[in-house]
């Protein structure tokens, strides 16, 4: 599992402004003093972020006070795979598949392009949209 230590800097009624420096950040040894960035996790809608277990559920937004609470955000393996798979793998087996069946058809350039272009197009087109639900968060005390 992929996680990020983060420090809750603001929040609202239908989600969490949360300021979480770059995973690579936890590991380096520059020291460069990389800022932090600060971005919005929806939790009050149906595509919100859903409870990592069923203690930490339902996700209480007022039980968490801006600027004092640390909380851990995190995506599962499978989770991780599932997205690759639709943003990057999918698209680029189609591409592949594509050129392959163009090819057997003709080897003529135009033939093989255009045949690489509907490969990567079906590909998109098979994608589906991730939402925020994939991602996990808890109180950083509950590690």
């Amino acid at each position: 599992m992929i996680e990020v230590v983060g420090r809750i800097v603001a929040s609202e009624s239908a989600g969490l402004w949360i300021e979480a420096a770059p995973g690579s950040c936890d590991g380096c040894r520059s020291h460069c003093l990389r800022p932090a960035s600060v971005f919005y996790l929806p939790t009050g809608r149906s595509d919100g972020v859903r409870p990592s277990s069923e203690a930490d559920a339902p996700l209480a937004i007022s039980n968490y006070a801006a600027g004092s609470s640390q909380v851990v955000i995190g995506l599962d393996s499978v989770e991780r795979l599932n997205i690759l798979w639709h943003s990057l793998l999918l698209p680029l087996v189609g591409l592949l598949m594509g050129v392959s069946l163009s090819s057997i058809i003709s080897l003529t350039d135009s033939v093989v392009i255009t045949g690489a272009i509907l490969g990567f197009g079906t590909g998109l087109f098979l994608c589906k949209t991730q939402t925020f639900d994939k991602i996990h968060i808890k109180k950083a005390g509950n590690l």
